[in-house]
């Protein structure tokens, strides 16, 4: 940019750009990482849901087997309802 903005003499323009540039580069890191939680809200309350659905019919030892998670974690889900 630097070299570019010598060579046009707009120096001051080009900063301008450059700072944009970062800014919204930054904008869309944030953008992706609030995406990214919000799947990641949605899967862990969509499990939580099954969870709950499962327990009414299936004991906490049958659902951790089913769904290959630790019963600590099954128990604190269904503890949270």
């Amino acid at each position: 940019m630097k070299m570019l903005s010598e060579m046009c003499g707009q120096k001051e323009e080009l900063k301008d750009m450059e700072e944009k540039v970062e800014v919204t580069h930054e904008l869309g890191s944030y953008q992706r990482r609030i995406i990214n939680q919000g799947i990641e809200q949605g899967i862990y309350q969509g499990e939580c849901n099954v969870i709950k659905t499962l327990s009414q019919t299936m004991s906490v030892e049958e659902i951790s087997n089913a769904i290959q998670k630790p019963i600590e974690d099954i128990k604190r889900i269904l503890e949270s309802r």
